[in-house]
This record gives C-alpha cells, structure tokens and sequence, in this order.
C-alpha cells in the first residue's frame, strides 16, 4: 500500500466507519467526527431499506454498530420514561446515548427523503446491475457474519436453515393485502422496523408482502404527514418490542442469534437475484407502471460480454465494499471479534 493509499485509509478509518463501544459516554458522542459517522451508517441503513430485498440491518452488522444500536435502543425503556415524565433530562441524557440514536434516525430519515425517486430510477432502468450489486454485498455479509459465529455445530446449522427458510418465504412471491386505516398502519410501522432490525429482512419487501409498500412510499414522497405519523408510531413501539428481544438473546446466546442472522440473509438472496420477473405492479406519482412484486428467473438469453461483464463489475464491487467496511471498523470495534467485550458491554446496560 503506497503512502496515500495508507493516508486515506486511515483518514476514512478514524472519520467515517469507527465506532465508539457499546457504553460511550455522551460527550464523546458530541464529538463532530462521531456524529459524522452515526449519520453516514444511517444514511446508508435507510438507502438500503428503500430497496426491497435488502435490509438496512445488514448494513448496521457490516459497518459494526448492530450491537451497540440494540443495546442502546434497550435503554429506551420504563425508567427513561419516568425521567423524561419528571423532568430529568441529566439523568435521560446519562442513560441513553441521545445523540447516537438521533444521529442515526436523521441519516435514516434524509435517505427516506432524498433517496426515493432515485432508487426508483434505477431500479426501473438498470435493476439487474443493481441486484447483482446487493448479491454481492449480502453474499460478502454472509461470509463476514457466518465467520464470527464461531464453531459450527448441528444447533446452529439448523438454526440457519430455519432462518434461511423463512427469508425466503418472507421475501418470495406471496402477499396479503392489510387496510390502510390507522391501526393497520401501526401494525405496518411494527413490522417494518421489526425487519429494519434483522439482518436479510427487508423493510421494503415486508412492507410489499402486507401490501403497505406502495401506499408508504406515496406518503414519503408527497409527505403525508397524518399517515407518516401513524406509520412512524408503529416503528417507534415495534422498536421497544423488538430491540428489548433481541438484546436479551444476544446476552444468553450470542453466537446462536448470528447463526440466525446469517441464514436470514442467505434467505434474501433470491429477492436480490439480478434477473427478476414482474408478478404485480403499482403505479407511482407519475403515472407510471413500477414492479411492486418479483420472482427469480434465468435470463431469457445469456447477457452478451458487455452486459455480462458489467454485471460481475457489479458483484465483485458489491463484495468489495463489505471487505471496505468491515476492514475500516475492525480495528475499532471489537465487539463482532471479540464475544466476551461484548457481553461485558451490554452487562452494563
């Protein structure tokens, strides 16, 4: 590696992708570099979570803050409750990492925003460069993730088949339609975050499969608030349901739960297959015809060289960029190297 080469690693590895432990104080929180950096891992767990088939979790494990965010999600509990209902926002503010989860909402919710009519763009005009992408990216996350696991023994190999399973059926062909009143759309807003927090679900394609999808996405982009309201209530208690499970499982049985969390995103593979067939479609703001639901399929005709080599230009860099990620933030956090920090960190918590 040349000298600038290594200049520029460093300087990405200490501004962008390395994050404090699990137990940060907040005023290290206020640090300009850290917000940096919890606005760009959610700027790119939103992006992610716009395009069905792929989860804004994955990209949470990869960058190395999946475990510090569900852990400090936990702290949003009964007692902090009671401190923001007396007054006491010192104490709010010693117990939960405020800047962390709002640095991250925000990136999350500007790639909502901003993110929307492009993806859409290209995932009408060049989807199966796209996928190929994304395969490469959940393919290297599966390697990466089912590293860490540790030992592989007949329990985690059926957990990972059970998971990769029902990925699969989570993310196939089939759909239900839920109402769009109120209560659904906090039913919806549960969902959708229950699958923001697991790795290989898609927030996108669940929301396609309950039949919310097209119906949230016209709410972000012509910003109904009154519906955006519903649906964000949803997200904000499916977060205290499901974070408070999944932390407690990462405490008792942490390698088994990354043994799960790599079969569900095995399991979204398919849905990310660069040649898809069109089962059902939605009509977007424009008026036009977009893909709502798609299946897997063997192109009609083998792509030509061109094609053929852009879509492993794709792949390889899809792959690269989990190397990327996780090289960048290896050397600062520990907690997917090292089992027993992190069980000495979420103690505290």
């Amino acid at each position: 590696m040349s000298r600038v080469q290594a200049q520029t690693f460093s300087f990405l590895n200490l501004t962008i992708f390395s994050m404090p432990n699990p137990k940060s104080t907040s005023r290290q929180d206020l640090q300009p570099r850290n917000i940096l950096r919890f606005l760009s891992v959610g700027f790119l767990m939103g992006t992610a979570n716009l395009v069905p088939g792929v989860s804004g979790g994955t990209i949470a494990l990869v960058c190395g803050i999946y475990e510090r965010l569900i852990f400090a999600l936990r702290t949003l509990d009964r007692k902090s409750l009671s401190l923001f209902l007396r007054g006491d926002l010192r104490g709010l503010w010693e117990k939960v990492p405020i800047l962390f989860l709002a640095a991250l909402t925000l990136g999350v919710a500007v790639a909502f925003l901003s993110m929307a009519h492009l993806l859409s763009f290209l995932i009408n005009s060049y989807q199966s460069f796209l996928w190929a992408f994304f395969t490469g990216l959940i393919g290297g996350s599966i390697l990466y993730i089912g590293r860490e696991v540790g030992k592989w023994d007949l329990a985690k190999a059926a957990l990972f088949a059970a998971s990769t399973i029902m990925a699969i059926l989570l993310t196939g062909p089939f759909s239900i339609q839920l109402p769009t009143e109120a209560p659904f759309l906090v039913l919806g807003g549960m969902i959708a975050v229950a699958a923001l927090l697991l790795p290989g679900l898609s927030g996108s394609h669940v929301l396609v499969v309950i039949g919310l999808y097209g119906f949230i996405l016209e709410a972000f982009t012509s910003l109904q608030l009154q519906n955006l309201a519903l649906f964000g209530s949803g997200m904000v208690l499916g977060v205290l349901v499901f974070a408070q499970a999944i932390g407690a499982l990462l405490k008792k049985a942490r390698n088994a739960v990354l043994a799960v969390l790599t079969g569900l995103m095995a399991g979204s593979l398919p849905a990310v297959w660069p040649w898809q067939k069109t089962v059902t479609e939605r009509i977007n703001s424009a008026g036009e015809p977009v893909p709502l639901q798609q299946v897997p399929v063997l192109p009609s005709t083998p792509p030509d060289m061109t094609e053929g080599s852009i879509l492993l230009l794709c792949l390889v860099i899809g792959i690269f960029s989990v190397y990327l990620l996780t090289r960048l933030q290896e050397k600062n956090l520990p907690s997917l190297q090292n089992p027993q920090a992190v069980k000495t960190e979420s103690a505290k918590l």
